[in-house]
């Protein structure tokens, strides 16, 4: 993630883009890890005393297997582990390790009967790497690096000047963080969107850079505001010219009168040499020029909209802006559709409104909502509603019913059965579900999975067409309704009048069906579950009604298996029958979805579309959710999705997405996708998620 400094300069004064950057650090308890485990203290704890952090010498000192003495007459401390001794006394800048003096940055303090030492002090005396972590308030303590690094002394005050020598940034954390060497000294702060970062050779004022253009060895030159742990400007030069020619500040212009010890304020995004734009001349060359020119006077101060929950087709929403007058107003809803364009209001000047409808045939999640305010080729900073957007517009869909339509089975109570599924949509609200057989609502008896229902009447059905009808919605208020006819055929002489069983979710490991037949008294019969349990005895329990169980196994395995019957009557005529409700078994944790393209890590190019393909168990069903996040014109943090799909797995185990159309949000051109699949079966069970990250060139 890049932190584009060139926006973000225009961006520092606009605190409405400001309160939507990401969260920084604040200041708050710090914590302690000794070689990679936290320690716990007691009634004192590390703090911060003078602008410097301080830890308790005895907890760090147990810690790290070193012994420690206490001498109240002197009011000093002694301590030793393997060659080293140390000693100190309370009140003192000066310490002495190994018969050698050496001077501290502050002097060693007791609180509440603790000895209070500053970072330094623990590399010094115990030749222990000690980092601090300003952007996490957090210090580490580890034996494993010697003494030849001191790491960690936190600044001098909470707002601070240090210059040291760059060591390595991590511009994908959250946030961004920088890590330089001051005085021997490993420090670590925070970047947020308006940091501004120059890097520039000797002699000369740097140009805007990102963390990544920094190199192992420049002199760098940071004001850092350490309450926070953040960095709010970095000036770099050069590791080469700082090194061969230390004598000239290369932070400075030779031009500038200013102090050449005073970094810029933060909020000072003018150029003192170019008196023509109070932000950047235009042409200059490391300005993008699709960017628009940021305006200082040109803002958007409050951006809502009155949309909650999940929004379906024909719902509208209401953006309201408030903001400069006599601008252009829109709001860049992603892939939602084109930017939505706002009216002033001419009673009230820089107020300004506009409607969006939702379309039919999209479903997305968590679609962010971005203002912005045009005059002429200006444009203020963007700025992003709190509430983002949710869109299902697409019904459930009811799929598989059985017994088919216009089929005739001789099962007198057959099991009504079909599945249910909102795929990537905003869920099934399953308190609407009705279901009506032969004119009689049967909803009150009706078995309810997330993936299926199973009804199996409970007298026989008379021969005859059985008309049947099934509606439900989604929690966007999207209904899908379906109707079907069976028919009942006339019971023979000799014939199964029914097959049924009670297996109304997956089954897993140890789980028992039991299969019901009625059928003449006196017989023989089996049942058989798919591939996985054949020729299971049933008997006899009452007259003329067989029933026999199966107790799934490990490593059974099978969707949508069939559950067929063999009865042998008296006279020796053999009959089958299949219920028609199929029985699902996952004794083991569903397969989890494999993705195949794109290959996780590998560089893409997003053109007008893009297709997910995978692999996985199959006859399951895949959910796709393809989610980005990037930065509006580098600066503004904007997360969005290009919608969710779901698909079937095929028979050969592949699946592959219809294309998700591609569109960001304004001014994002160089986002990461996270792709995430989930595999489910028709009982509900899912898989562990499987995400690849793509970037995106």
């Amino acid at each position: 993630m890049k932190t584009n400094n060139r926006v973000a300069r225009a961006l520092t004064g606009a605190t409405a883009v400001l309160s939507l950057a990401a969260v920084s650090p604040a200041a708050a308890q710090i914590g302690l890890d000794v070689n990679g485990t936290p320690v716990r203290f007691g009634a004192v704890e590390p703090s911060r005393i003078g602008g410097r952090v301080f830890i308790p010498l005895r907890a760090v000192v147990e810690a790290l297997g070193a012994e420690i003495r206490w001498d109240n007459a002197t009011q000093t401390v002694r301590g030793a582990r393997g060659s080293r001794e140390f000693s100190l006394v309370i009140g003192s800048r000066t310490a002495m390790v190994n018969g050698q003096q050496v001077m501290l940055d502050a002097a060693a303090q007791m609180v509440s009967g603790t000895t209070m030492v500053p970072l330094r002090f623990v590399a010094e005396a115990l030749g222990a790497d000690v980092e601090w972590n300003a952007a996490a308030q957090r210090v580490a303590v580890n034996l494993a690096g010697g003494a030849g690094e001191r790491e960690g002394e936190a600044p001098a005050a909470a707002n601070d000047r240090l210059t040291g020598e760059f060591v390595s940034a991590r511009p994908e954390a959250n946030p961004p963080t920088i890590t330089v060497r001051v005085n021997g000294v490993r420090q670590t702060y925070g970047i947020e969107p308006d940091t501004i970062i120059l890097r520039g050779p000797e002699g000369r004022r740097g140009t805007p850079a990102e963390l990544e253009d920094l190199r192992v060895g420049d002199r760098v030159r940071l004001r850092v505001d350490a309450n926070r742990g953040l960095a709010q400007v970095v000036e770099a030069s050069s590791a080469a010219v700082a090194r061969g020619n230390p004598a000239v500040d290369p932070l400075r212009d030779p031009r500038d009168p200013r102090d050449p010890r005073d970094v810029r304020d933060p909020r000072d995004v003018r150029d003192p040499r170019d008196p023509r734009d109070p932000v950047r001349d235009p042409r200059d060359p490391a300005r993008d020029p699709r960017d628009p020119i940021p305006a200082r006077n040109l803002r958007v101060e409050s951006f809502t909209h009155n949309a909650e929950g999940f929004l379906r087709s024909g719902s509208q929403v209401q953006f309201t802006v408030q903001g400069t007058p006599g601008a252009t107003a829109s709001v860049d809803i992603g892939n939602l559709g084109p930017a939505v364009a706002l009216r002033e209001d001419p009673q009230q000047p820089g107020h300004y409104t506009g409607t969006f409808t939702v379309p039919r045939g999209v479903t997305a999640k968590k679609i962010p909502a971005l203002a912005q305010l045009r005059m002429g080729n200006m444009a203020a900073p963007l700025i992003q509603a709190a509430q983002m957007l949710n869109v299902d517009s697409e019904p459930p869909s009811i799929t598989d019913a059985a017994p088919k339509d216009m089929t005739e089975t001789s099962n007198q109570q057959p099991d009504i059965y079909l599945e249910l599924g909102d795929g990537a949509g905003s869920g099934l609200a399953m308190d609407s579900f009705r279901m009506i057989v032969r004119d009689r609502d049967v909803t009150r008896d009706v078995k309810v999975t997330p993936r299926f229902i199973l009804y199996t009447p409970k007298e026989p059905l008379a021969p005859g067409p059985v008309p049947v009808m099934v509606s439900v919605q989604d929690a966007a208020g999207n209904q899908a309704r379906t109707s079907w006819t069976f028919n009942v055929k006339a019971p023979r002489a000799a014939t199964i009048q029914s097959v049924t069983h009670d297996a109304d979710h997956s089954l897993r490991t140890g789980d028992v069906v039991t299969v019901t037949m009625r059928a003449q008294t006196g017989g023989q019969a089996t049942f058989s579950i798919g591939d996985v349990a054949q020729n299971i005895p049933m008997r006899e329990a009452t007259p003329g009604v067989y029933v026999g169980r199966y107790t799934v196994r490990r490593r059974d395995q099978i969707n949508r298996a069939p559950v067929a019957v063999e009865f042998t009557t008296p006279g020796g005529q053999r009959l089958t029958q299949t219920a028609t409700a199929p029985v699902n078994v996952a004794a083991e944790q569903l397969e989890a979805p494999t993705i195949t393209a794109p290959a996780a890590g590998a560089p893409i190019r997003l053109e007008n579309e893009l297709v997910v393909q995978g692999t996985g168990t199959p006859g399951s069903r895949i959910v796709v959710e393809v989610g980005w996040t990037g930065r509006a014109f580098g600066a503004l943090p904007v997360t969005g999705t290009l919608g969710s799909q779901e698909v079937t797995v095929g028979r050969n185990g592949r699946w592959a997405t219809e294309p998700f159309p591609v569109r960001l949000s304004l001014g994002v051109r160089r986002p990461e996708l996270t792709i995430r699949a989930v595999a489910s079966d028709s009982g509900g069970m899912e898989s562990r998620p499987t995400e690849v990250s793509i970037r995106v060139r």
